[in-house]
């Protein structure tokens, strides 16, 4: 954008409504064709910023929520870190209705490569949301676009803090693959509401919509490398070189690569067939990824984090990622003894 139009910019006056719906065309123009269609549990590719998409949006501010982070995540992560969530998490208070339903992104937490937003869904005329358990709800679609090419896995779910009030919460956790979680603009795009019903296996819509919201991503990464050099791992791939292992109250992530595979997985590489579809349970890229990692709390308690892990694995250079979110938990890094990954355990020190 040169100075003659940015200097043009500054001279227009624009509504609401128009900057809005300039906004809105400019996204329908030049981000949704080239965004994946993700569910409930969303596994995609992110776009580049356009300019002049963030430079109308600069023009206009959006609500200011005024409670603190760890209000808004209570009802996900309870009430133990409070401190640690209103330190590294940042409140945000944008919101669209639609159907009788607002929805409102209500705050953000993260580190360098994970991400958590939580939302909250408003019944306007104040009636209860009347459902035994909140996760059987869900989105027909749900899409949490960042400013970020590449790969990324994470989940999706709801929570009824309170089922006798018109409100209840929706926490979206993402993970990127390679690169780093910009921090800037990013879009979140629902549409429709749907209940699944655990006896029949059927999943009934029951609310027709759709809601776009434009958030800022902007937190504090407190994430803390715990490697000082490379250590080798053996795993049912062969010896992986681990070559980063991160930490934060967030999430985690381990990363390396193989010189070379054992035969066995060599094998399995060389006659690999990539299928559409969930991957295979026992596929080369699941045993490349497949490296023990298990947090130990000064409590004594032991955390597999595997349990929350995805990640990505290339085959041509054996690299590999293994990272995600904790679900239901934050994690005080002082109360952290250390990280075992394989047979090595590296000592956490929170800085």
């Amino acid at each position: 954008m040169n100075k003659e139009y940015k200097d043009m910019l500054s001279e227009l006056h624009f509504s609401e409504e128009q900057k809005e719906n300039m906004v809105d065309r400019l996204m329908r123009a030049q981000l949704e064709p080239v965004q994946p269609k993700k569910r409930r549990r969303p596994i995609g590719r992110t776009v580049a910023a356009i300019a002049a998409v963030a430079a109308v949006m600069s023009m206009g501010a959006g609500a200011v929520y005024s409670g603190l982070a760890s209000d808004a995540f209570s009802a996900i992560f309870g009430t133990e870190q409070t401190e640690i969530i209103d330190k590294i998490g940042k409140p945000l208070g944008v919101s669209d209705t639609d159907a009788g339903i607002t929805v409102t992104a209500d705050a953000i937490l993260g580190d360098e490569h994970n991400l958590n937003v939580v939302f909250t869904l408003t019944r306007d005329d104040g009636s209860s949301w009347d459902v035994t358990d909140a996760k059987t709800l869900s989105f027909g679609e749900a899409t949490v676009s960042l400013n970020h090419l590449g790969g990324s896995h994470g989940g999706a779910w709801f929570v009824d803090e309170d089922p006798d009030d018109n409100q209840i919460q929706y926490v979206e956790q993402i993970t990127v693959d390679d690169g780093s979680i910009p921090m800037g603009s990013a879009k979140a795009s629902m549409s429709d509401l749907t209940v699944y019903d655990s006896q029949t296996g059927d999943v009934q819509q029951v609310i027709e919509g759709s809601w776009n919201l434009r958030f800022d991503v902007q937190y504090e990464d407190s994430s803390v490398e715990l490697l000082a050099d490379p250590v080798q791992v053996v795993t049912d791939a062969g010896t992986a070189t681990v070559t980063e292992v991160r930490l934060s109250p967030v999430g985690f992530r381990v990363s390396g690569y193989y010189e070379a595979f054992n035969a066995e997985t060599q094998q399995m590489a060389d006659n690999y067939e990539a299928t559409s579809g969930r991957e295979p349970d026992d596929s080369p890229f699941r045993r490349m990824r497949d490296v023990p990692v298990v947090m130990t709390l000064k409590s004594g308690e032991t955390v597999d984090l595997g349990t929350y892990a995805g990640g990505s694995a290339n085959m041509s250079d054996r690299s590999f990622t293994l990272s995600g979110c904790y679900e239901s938990a934050i994690y005080n890094l002082d109360d952290v003894q250390s990280i075992t990954v394989g047979e090595v355990t590296l000592p956490v020190t929170a800085q």
